[in-house]
């Protein structure tokens, strides 16, 4: 049985000298919700949708199987598509730094990570 899990960053928090990003993940259907801030200066939807990921994947044990739903296509695509090639080619891709701790994350698990694409806020 997989555990699912909504991504859900980013949540932004308007401020007059800029927005700060925060993650959001909803499990389903265990009541482990969990949000934080986004850390670090770059503040960016992506830093906070990969942030969410590698939180959420390091919060169960690696040996659970899990399915992720995500509405963004920069996840989605990163990963499915992406995301290998770039570390064979050596391409440096920007946020680098998350891209790395991810696939590093899903090298170390020994199940299977599912990840489906739902266009924002339909079906979830």
């Amino acid at each position: 049985m997989y555990l699912t899990f909504i991504l859900m960053g980013p949540i932004v928090k308007r401020r007059p000298t800029r927005a700060l990003q925060g993650t959001g993940l909803v499990w389903v259907p265990t009541p482990q919700n969990m949000s934080s801030s986004l850390r670090g200066p770059v503040q960016t939807n992506n830093r906070a949708e990969l942030t969410a990921c590698i939180e959420a994947l390091k919060a169960i044990p690696f040996s659970r199987p899990v399915c992720i739903i995500t509405d963004s296509k920069y996840i989605y695509d990163g990963v499915t598509a992406y995301m290998h090639r770039w570390a064979l080619q050596g391409r440096h891709v920007t946020n680098q730094d998350l891209w790395d701790s991810l696939r590093s994350v899903l090298r170390a698990r020994t199940v299977e990570t599912l990840w489906k694409y739902v266009d924002s806020h339909v079906g979830v």
